[in-house]
This record gives structure tokens, C-alpha cells and sequence, in this order.
């Protein structure tokens, strides 16, 4: 008996002397977000309760990793880098506090809290990736989505439309990649806040 413990602990000296020789885990990767727009938009209040749907994504751009695209065939990913949640996820929260922010509607929310909502906004996230041009040193933020306003009770499509931006990068970094971004998105989001505003302004 005494022989088969030595034994046993022998072998947990030996796991626990080798356990700093095992490979470490991966580095946590950087996560960044964006900031959504802080402009008034000036005007009336509007009785209107707004829901925002979760975003649809073309394929390759539903995830948590920077796109990047270095030819219109091929999409990378950066390494060791992530935004703070899904893309749809992101982009779904950040326009729910654009439209917040402009204290325009009598409420506001995505479909994660039940709302009696009276106008449903869809998006559909086209292009979301960094993108090196031909002849360009440093990569362009590209931001293309679709917007469409419906109305709840009828799923009637009110409009439709493609807001796309792009803003070059002073660098190839990260830390300068992500403010090419950052201006794309507010942006894009800028003015699908203002356009859907004036249309739910004169559904009201």
C-alpha cells in the first residue's frame, strides 16, 4: 500500500514540476467598440415608439472579429483583436443610443425588450471590414448598410436605404485602423438617424 502511494505521489510531482513547461494560453485578444453620434438632431418630439431589430449580416461579417479584406475574393480576420460583441449585436446597440440620444421619440429599444412599438428599423449590414485599395499605403474603413423603416402592425416596408462610407486609415495599425472606423460608423449612423427621423415625423 505504502509503495502505490509513493507512487501516486511521485506522479503528481512530476505533473506539477512540468505544469510551467506546458504551452500558455493564448493572449486575451484587444476588444474595441465604437461610439455612436452625439449630434441633436433639432425638432419636434415625435410619438413614436421605435424598435431595432437585430441586423442581418452578409456572410463573413456575422462575428466578433475585425474584417479585413484584401482583395474583393479573399476576407482575413485580424489577429488577437475583437470587437466587444457580435457585429449585429454592436451596431444593433449603438443606434439604439444614437436614437436615444436625440430625445426625438417617445421610445426607443432593440427587440431584446418587448415593446408595444409602433415602427420596427432593419438593418442590413452589407460591408463592415478594413479594405487596402490598389495604390493605397494604409486600409480604408468600409461601412455600407441598408435601412428599412416598416410599420409593425402591417410589416409594410415605408423605405428603403444604402448609406456608404468609407475613411481612410493614417495607418496600418489597429489604433489608427479603428478611428477610420469609428468616423465611417458615425457617419452612416448619423444619417440614418436624421433620414428616418424626418420619414417617422411625417407618419406620425
Amino acid at each position: 500500500m505504502t509503495k502505490y502511494l509513493s507512487l501516486i505521489f511521485a506522479s503528481l510531482f512530476l505533473l506539477t514540476a512540468c505544469g510551467s513547461l506546458l504551452p500558455k494560453g493564448a493572449p486575451a485578444p484587444r476588444l474595441y467598440t465604437l461610439n455612436a453620434p452625439r449630434t441633436m438632431e433639432t425638432g419636434n418630439k415625435i410619438p413614436v415608439r421605435l424598435q431595432i431589430l437585430l441586423p442581418q449580416a452578409t456572410p463573413g461579417l456575422e462575428t466578433e472579429r475585425i474584417v479585413l479584406r484584401n482583395t474583393d475574393n479573399q476576407v482575413d480576420y485580424f489577429a488577437d483583436t475583437k470587437w466587444t460583441g457580435t457585429l449585429t449585436a454592436l451596431v444593433q446597440s449603438l443606434l439604439v443610443e444614437s436614437f436615444d440620444n436625440t430625445r426625438r421619440l417617445e421610445s426607443v429599444g432593440s427587440d431584446l425588450v418587448a415593446i408595444n412599438q409602433n415602427y420596427n428599423l432593419l438593418i442590413e449590414i452589407r460591408d463592415f471590414q478594413a479594405e487596402y485599395r490598389k495604390g493605397a499605403a494604409a486600409p480604408y474603413a468600409h461601412v455600407r448598410l441598408v435601412a428599412k423603416l416598416i410599420k409593425a402592425d402591417t410589416n409594410d416596408v415605408l423605405t428603403t436605404a444604402t448609406y456608404n462610407e468609407s475613411v481612410a486609415a493614417n495607418g496600418n495599425s489597429l489604433q489608427e485602423i479603428i478611428p477610420a472606423f469609428d468616423a465611417a460608423w458615425q457617419k452612416v449612423s448619423s444619417e440614418i438617424v436624421r433620414d428616418s427621423l424626418q420619414k417617422l415625423g411625417i407618419q406620425k
